[in-house]
């Protein structure tokens, strides 16, 4: 059901175009890993039917899109874990809490 309203309310351009800018999110100064992937799923829930793409592409983009490139590091040499988008967030909301408490 909801894919047949996705599919009236953003045809087949539409949809390409979003899922493109998707991939191009960024996260913004002053955001943090948290709010930045908030963003990321509200984005993807609006985007993708599939469940196994929304996961898929978020967790790229969640990666690709962070500032700090000691916690987009850290996730990248994890590799392709089981522990899906959820598992990744709490790798990468743990790091930046370390880094924060080492600046202090």
């Amino acid at each position: 059901f909801a894919a047949a309203i996705r599919s009236r309310l953003f045809p087949p351009t539409d949809t390409r175009i979003m899922k493109t800018k998707f991939g191009c999110m960024k996260q913004q100064a002053g955001e943090s890993v948290g709010q930045f992937a908030e963003r990321i799923k509200d984005e993807a829930d609006v985007i993708f039917t599939s469940e196994q793409e929304r996961e898929r592409a978020s967790v790229t983009t969640f990666i690709t899109g962070l500032s700090d490139p000691a916690i987009k590091r850290r996730l990248l040499q994890l590799g392709d874990s089981e522990g899906g988008l959820d598992h990744v967030i709490r790798i990468a909301v743990q790091e930046e809490n370390i880094s924060q408490a080492l600046e202090e």
